[in-house]
Order: structure tokens, then C-alpha cells, then sequence
């Protein structure tokens, strides 16, 4: 079964919400699970790839469009 988990990026200076967030992130790397869970949010390539668990799929949201459009004009230059 598929588990769809929404984690947006909530920064460190909130506090609590961040916290609970990073507590729950944490959990499911350390699970053993027959169970794939789907991690909708804002984790770039690199934090994915060093997250890898065996039962996690990662799916980042789409950036803005300014984000989306700084990163083209940046790439293109």
C-alpha cells in the first residue's frame, strides 16, 4: 500500500509545528515497513537521495514561478 505524507517546508524557527514535522520525518526513515510511503514537499535532490529509505518515494512540490523562473535564468546565463 501507498502512503501519501505531506511535509511543506516549515522553517526552524516556528517552533513546535517544525518540530513535529522533523519528529515524524525522522520516525518514518527509521521504520521497517512492507508499506512505500510517498513524501509530497520541498526536499531538494540531494536531501532525498541522502534520506533514501527502501520504503520511501520522494515527490517534490513544484516551485513558484518566480523560483522556477530564477533557476531557467540562471541555468541559461
Amino acid at each position: 500500500m501507498k502512503v501519501g505524507v505531506l511535509l511543506p517546508n516549515i522553517p526552524p524557527t516556528v517552533g513546535g509545528g517544525f518540530a513535529f514535522q522533523d519528529d515524524v520525518f525522522q520516525s518514518l526513515l527509521k521504520l521497517e515497513s512492507k508499506h512505500t510511503f510517498v513524501i509530497f514537499g520541498y526536499l531538494s535532490e540531494a536531501q532525498a537521495r541522502e534520506a533514501g529509505a527502501k520504503h520511501m518515494q520522494f515527490l517534490p512540490f513544484p516551485r513558484s514561478f518566480p523560483g522556477r523562473a530564477i533557476s531557467y535564468l540562471a541555468r541559461s546565463a
